[in-house]
């Protein structure tokens, strides 16, 4: 059986396997030459762009948050928000391993029920789902009065849509009723209960879990009623600035394309991380790039610059950012541990 690590490792070589492959089909000389021609000031203005994405990401998670807990530290939800974009692109398939994670490193270090943090990151994907699914639409619209996709572009397009409606629907709907969450609950204990080496621990983890729902259950429902003018303010702006930054990057290489068709450019690339993918959606994207740009008449090797640059403002600086956070992070949740261990030894210590 393969490990998750080699299947991780696996899927990253194919993808950038992948990825040269398209880049030598649109010209590897020709490609060099388009990324030469780029105009800095604007790769730049994109980069800050990037930064103010990823800060409105954190003040919106924050905003979320404080709906059910304490004041949080901006500086820790930015440091654990761009930890789980470093954990997200490493993730194959959905690439959503980093909502799971920050929920847990959040619960650490600001001491916080982990049910209330990871019911404020579905929270968070919903609003994410809804802003998207709108830009997905308009560019829908305006695509298909610039150029009509065969049958399988249209199934493809309205399948993603669907798989994203359906999936939001259900967790919304498992989240909000706390029967339905405590039915699936028990469902799978059920399941582990047949399972010999749980047995014996199957009805103290049912427990566990069960309180750990309610008030996961009561959480997610707080949160999703409360700021929500505000959350929709937030994840619009974040909608806007994404595809500002990628009308940015076009005009750094010499296209002066209207909003419209940036808008279809932007909608094609999100559809494209529904499929299933190595980590970092690595050639599933790029091939989306390729193609729409082609559709829209732009030179491959000009498609390919732009895709390079694109993908190395969007994820790539996001993830060394990500790396660096969470070195600091581990460090930091490790000396919290160290702490508590002398705290407790010391305790010890008194009584004897």
């Amino acid at each position: 059986m393969i490990s998750k690590k080699k299947a991780t490792v696996a899927g990253v070589i194919g993808g950038i396997l992948m990825v040269a492959l398209l880049i030598m089909i649109a010209g590897p000389a020709e490609t060099l030459n388009a990324l030469k021609s780029a105009k800095v000031q604007y790769i730049l203005l994109a980069f800050l762009v990037q930064m103010c994405i990823s800060v409105l990401y954190s003040l919106r998670w924050k905003v979320l948050l404080e709906t059910v807990t304490k004041k949080v530290s901006f500086f820790h939800i930015y440091l654990i928000s761009s930890f789980g974009y470093l954990v997200n692109i490493l993730t194959p398939g959905a690439q959503a391993g980093g909502e799971p994670a920050r929920a847990y490193v959040l619960s650490k270090v600001e001491k916080l029920p982990s049910s209330r943090c990871f019911a404020s990151i579905v929270v968070e994907r919903f609003y994410d789902v809804i802003s998207y699914l709108l830009f997905i639409l308009i560019g829908l619209i305006m695509l298909f009065r610039i150029y009509t996709p065969g049958v399988l572009g249209t199934v493809f397009i309205l399948g993603g849509i669907f798989i994203i409606v359906f999936l939001t629907i259900i967790a919304i709907y498992v989240s909000v009723d706390r029967r339905v969450s405590l039915k699936l609950l028990r469902m799978i204990f059920r399941i582990l209960r047949n399972i010999k080496p749980l047995v014996n621990r199957v009805d103290e983890w049912a427990a566990k879990a069960e309180n750990t729902v309610e008030e996961y259950s009561r959480s997610f429902r707080r949160i999703l009623s409360k700021n929500i003018k505000k959350n929709v303010a937030y994840s619009l702006a974040i909608r806007m600035l994404e595809i500002l930054r990628l009308y940015i990057i076009l005009h750094a290489f010499g296209l002066l394309f209207g909003v419209d068709k940036v808008v279809v450019i932007f909608s094609i690339i999100v559809l494209s991380m529904l499929v299933p993918s190595p980590p970092a959606g690595l050639g599933v994207v790029e091939s989306a790039y390729l193609l729409t740009f082609k559709l829209l008449g732009v030179k491959l090797s000009t498609a390919a610059a732009i895709m390079i640059v694109d993908r190395f403002i969007s994820s790539a600086i996001p993830a060394f950012i990500g790396t660096v956070c969470g070195y600091y992070l581990g460090f930091r949740l490790m000396n919290n541990k160290l702490l508590i261990e002398k705290g407790i030894s010391k305790q010890t210590n008194c009584k004897v």
